[in-house]
């Protein structure tokens, strides 16, 4: 018996299973919920920003997790302002005009939350936290583009996670290194 598809798309592995199934659950929230989200998730970031002499105990323990976890926190920022996009399938659209519309976003917030941490006593700004961000938020969106295809294999969504990962804590490393540098 013949294959009457001769080039099948391969079932989906752990991790694409994974992605895709977050994606269906967030996919359920609206587009105006998304963008509140969103809103939201920035307030719960700016309470944090707020927070004076947060504590910084080394750079392996503290300075480096603190510094990384810019790109969890503005990469979760991104996934919130997705939801608020044009979705086919319950999947964001994603061209290169949207992508570059959230990748503005988190960049304009990013920005702004280094601006207010400089008003903080006990805290600084610091332009590496900004790039952590963007590094973050550009994984994220890197992530669900690729998702969001029927083309997407288990392979490809490995090495994109494997691959964020890695910028994301490379990101923390340099914004760490040039923290201890300039002061």
């Amino acid at each position: 018996m013949t294959n009457p598809n001769p080039n099948p798309l391969p079932e989906p592995g752990a991790a694409l299973s994974t992605v895709r199934a977050f994606g269906r659950l967030m996919g359920r929230i609206s587009r105006p919920s998304g963008l509140i989200l969103a809103a939201a998730w920035y307030g719960f970031i700016f309470t944090i920003s707020s927070q004076q002499d947060i504590g910084r105990p080394g750079m392996i323990t503290g300075d480096w997790v603190m510094n990384a976890g810019h790109s969890l926190l503005f990469g979760l920022l991104a996934l919130c302002i997705l939801l608020g996009l044009p979705r086919r399938e319950g999947w964001p659209v994603l061209r290169p005009a949207s992508a570059g519309l959230v990748l503005g976003i988190v960049l304009v917030l990013g920005v702004l939350d280094e601006l207010h941490q400089g008003t903080v006593p006990g805290r600084h700004m610091a332009a590496t936290d900004v790039i952590t961000d963007v590094t973050g938020a550009v994984c994220v969106v890197w992530m669900c583009a690729y998702a969001g295809v029927a083309s997407a294999s288990e392979r490809g969504t490995r090495a994109r996670l494997v691959i964020g990962i890695a910028a994301c804590c490379l990101a923390g490393v340099v914004a760490t290194l040039a923290d201890d540098y300039l002061s």
